[in-house]
């Protein structure tokens, strides 16, 4: 298995700049371990109503790859994901950063 890479290259990051960072949500098995990881509660708030509970990034994706130039799969690691309040929880992360 090959090591993650942290950061773009210069190439890689001309390319997003521009024509844009793709979406990317979580989606299946990861989507399962980090609910397990976090008990099925917003990290933030403790909210434990699944139907207002999703996956956020603590780096959000778009900033960590234009910003910080991060790697996707770097972004997409365990490690930088949490479950959040979809409306109120994740926007307050983001608007943090």
């Amino acid at each position: 298995m090959s090591e993650l890479r942290k950061f773009l290259t210069q190439s890689e990051l001309k390319v997003f700049r521009r024509w844009g960072v793709p979406v990317r949500y979580i989606y299946g098995k990861q989507r399962r371990r980090i609910f397990e990881r976090d008990k099925n509660k917003c990290r933030r708030c403790g909210n434990s109503d699944l139907r207002s509970l999703t996956v956020a990034h603590i780096i959000p994706y778009h900033d960590g790859v234009m910003k910080r130039g991060y790697t996707p799969d770097y972004l997409n690691r365990d490690a930088n994901l949490v479950v959040a309040c979809r409306k109120d929880c994740n926007k307050l992360a983001a608007k943090r950063i």
